[in-house]
């Protein structure tokens, strides 16, 4: 079976350099001297702001909206990985297929090969806005920044008008032809493929992502997912085969038990305060995992 890291901001927050994503409309929101609500979900504040800034002049909404993404992706594009890191420790330790990522910055990558971006063998960044079928393959590993990235700032996924008219492009992705059942089972793949066909055909590790329920594309792929599965709808039950399982730095045995009716597993590792260490033990898990599923008969 084989496999793919979806990673969100959790690595970052475990080294001084980063920026919190609260820090980064608090930034923006000082800039433009208006109010910041650090209680806000990241996309009602983010929406909030670029009103506010709209009630205070007379630009259109469109180049407010694009001046505030390119403030947030320049904020981002400089970060860098530490020396032995944890982002080197998941994409070039562990033994998988692909990477992806909620987070707008290329930490991931250059942990990948040691502190620069390479030019990727293959790419597709073909997308103004979403970012459905974006990826950069470097060596034999796939990157996806599926809420998009800071070198295409139009991408990055902040309100939820962005959110909700990237769901809309998701579902009717899934909802096209070939079936469901036929990419699966490899009888006929789409002409141009997504990231979203991983979560039904590969092994799916989830690491340093809260999952708030502001990530309604997130959630609502999780919940159609598992609404596929229980239905055996086209009996998908049996053919699905890849399991998702997240791994929880926070023991809310509410969420535990609401991702186990969402087909996701669910494994807590205390981090006892030290979130480094409970990263550098979630990463040996996961290489354990991959190296047993790889072992058995997909």
């Amino acid at each position: 079976m084989k496999s793919a890291l979806l990673i969100g901001n959790g690595l970052n927050r475990c080294y001084e350099n980063a920026i919190p994503w609260d820090k980064l409309l608090q930034n923006i929101a000082d800039e433009y001297a208006v109010s910041f609500n650090a209680n806000n979900p990241f996309p009602l504040e983010f929406e909030s702001i670029a009103n506010q800034i709209l009630a205070k002049d007379n630009r259109k909404s469109k180049n407010v909206y694009s001046e505030l993404k390119g403030k947030i992706a320049q904020m981002v594009c400089g970060q860098m990985p530490v020396n032995g890191s944890l982002h080197k420790l998941f994409v070039r330790d562990i033994s998988l297929d692909c990477i992806l990522t909620t987070n707008y910055d290329y930490m991931l990558e250059r942990a990948f090969y040691g502190g620069r971006k390479p030019e990727p063998k293959a790419k597709d960044n073909s997308e103004t806005k979403y970012s459905l079928f974006r990826f950069a393959k470097y060596a034999e590993k796939s990157f996806y920044h599926i809420h998009g990235e800071a070198d295409y700032r139009e991408s990055l996924c902040l309100g939820y008008e962005h959110y909700a008219a990237y769901l809309a492009k998701m579902r009717e992705y899934l909802k096209a032809k070939p079936e469901l059942a036929r990419r699966i089972s490899g009888w006929k793949l789409p002409e141009k493929k997504s990231w979203i066909d991983l979560f039904f055909t590969h092994d799916i590790y989830i690491v340093g992502l809260k999952l708030d329920t502001n990530e309604i594309d997130l959630w609502w792929l999780l919940t159609y997912r598992a609404y596929l599965y229980y239905s055996n709808d086209s009996g998908l039950m049996e053919i699905m085969k890849n399991r998702i399982k997240i791994f929880l730095t926070h023991d809310d045995r509410n969420q535990q038990e609401l991702f186990k009716h969402l087909h996701v597993e669910t494994e807590f590792v205390d981090p006892h305060g030290n979130y480094e260490t409970a990263y550098r033990k979630i990463a040996s898990l996961i290489d354990q995992e991959i190296a047993r599923r790889k072992n058995e008969v997909e």
